[in-house]
């Protein structure tokens, strides 16, 4: 897992040297599917890359081992569909047993529901300060710049900004916003400082895009409200149906300059220039990449 929560990685089944990974995301898995809902999700994996009749061959392959399913974001699955999901796992761990299978989920989420199939738990360890001076010190681009460590005596300066960075995604957004910044000027020096300014920079005005900061920032916001107002019991807090997500633009309209023609194309612009929301492959309905 990664956001700052840490993460655990279940394991099942031997490991095969030369099994092809695949990806699954677990939100998008439909426990009343069953098992050949998952394996439907794994077919798409590679149907979507062009894979000629994918559908033999993943149940060739799931069946003599040759895959290693990846499974991602199980605390990511609703609360209510959440036990279903774990029950559904459990059992495609045993009818797949030659295969390998990892789970990821953040730490606070797991509580040993698969247990059961996967005994081995791993969890992703934060960075030290000597990982931390690595990444930093690949990170600048001039051999001879001193950024790296510049930003390092910041961070020990701050205890807090500090602790973010010992997540790898965390401590990318500030070094880029490090450099952005310049370094003469003072970084976050708090969490909630900290995740406005790097959402202004992944939003932040740029002469190729279309819509302004402002514009991008009043839809995300209206966005996330509409996803907190999705009661956790119903369906995932962080996917909104597209129909949603039109019709939450359409009501910013009128405290913006944007048209009704402007709603494809800034949505386009949030999800492929920002990263902060995505669409669900294969799905009418996106997400927010990061609680």
């Amino acid at each position: 897992g990664i956001g700052g929560h840490g993460g655990w990685g279940p394991v099942a089944s031997r490991r095969r040297n030369r099994a092809v990974p695949v990806l699954v995301e677990l939100r998008r898995c439909r426990p009343a599917a069953g098992i050949s809902g998952v394996t439907d999700l794994v077919v798409s994996q590679f149907a979507d890359h062009g894979f000629a009749r994918a559908d033999r061959f993943v149940e060739r392959a799931l069946t003599d081992g040759d895959l290693t399913v990846l499974f991602d974001g199980l605390d990511e699955v609703a609360t209510a569909n959440r036990r279903d999901v774990c029950d559904l796992l459990t059992s495609y761990a045993s009818r797949y047993a030659r295969c390998q299978m990892v789970v990821t989920c953040r730490t606070a989420i797991y509580q040993g529901q698969l247990s059961e199939k996967f005994a081995d738990i791993v969890r992703v360890a934060d960075f030290d300060d000597a990982q931390i001076r690595r990444f930093l010190r690949h990170w600048r681009r001039n051999p001879t710049d001193q950024a790296g460590d510049q930003l390092l005596d910041v961070l020990r300066s701050v205890p807090r900004l500090m602790q973010l960075a010992r997540n790898p995604l965390l401590l990318t957004l500030i070094a880029y916003l490090y450099a952005y910044r310049g370094r003469e000027t003072k970084m976050p020096r708090s969490r909630a400082q900290f995740y406005k300014e790097a959402t202004d920079f992944l939003l932040r005005n740029k002469p190729e895009l279309d819509y302004s900061q402002g514009t991008k920032m009043a839809v995300l916001q209206r966005l996330a409200l509409a996803a907190q107002d999705t009661p956790a019991t119903d369906t995932d807090r962080q996917v909104l149906p597209y129909s949603k997500v039109i019709g939450v633009i359409k009501d910013v309209i009128p405290s913006t300059t944007l048209r009704e023609e402007d709603i494809q194309p800034l949505l386009d612009e949030i999800v492929t220039r920002s990263g902060l929301i995505k669409q669900i492959r294969g799905e009418q309905s996106f997400h927010f990449a990061h609680l």
